[in-house]
């Protein structure tokens, strides 16, 4: 079971959309918003989640922005992201404007997508992937633990 939660999520291609929804699929108290949104107040919930693409090695511009918005202080916060390219290194994007911002970053998880960048997909064959089901495991088990917390 999920406690109340609001996750902002910002897709350009839809794979990090897809993605989101997936792993979110079997929690209750999920309310998941499109990025940009208006909503400045999330003193209701007990986490905030945001959800990007990476791009360059960073969140996405409008998850930034999102966050800017906020008021964190004492939320627990998390991060799911998508990337053409692996790593663990992208699972704290957001950590810094978080913890600025008076969020407690709980940490983050991703999953290789396939690359939408017209030119790394015409160059590139071999970057990117597909979100499998062990992917969405692995978010769920992320989730879990987040949940736990």
């Amino acid at each position: 079971m999920s406690k109340n939660t609001i996750i902002f999520c910002y897709s350009k291609s839809g794979n990090t959309k897809s993605f989101t929804d997936q792993v979110l699929s079997k929690y209750t108290n999920v309310e998941k918003v499109d990025t940009p949104s208006n909503i400045t107040d999330v003193s209701q919930y007990d986490f905030v989640g945001f959800s990007s693409g990476i791009y360059y090695g960073e969140q996405a511009n409008e998850i930034t922005q999102q966050i800017e918005k906020l008021n964190l202080t004492g939320k627990k916060c998390f991060f799911l992201w998508t990337s053409g390219s692996s790593g663990e290194k992208y699972n704290n994007c957001p950590k810094e404007i978080i913890e600025k911002k008076g969020g407690i970053y709980l940490g983050g998880q991703g999953v290789k997508a396939k690359m939408t960048f017209w030119l790394f997909r015409c160059c590139c064959c071999c970057c990117g992937g597909t979100v499998t089901e062990k992917d969405i495991e692995n978010g769920q088990n992320f989730m879990d633990n987040i949940f736990n917390q």
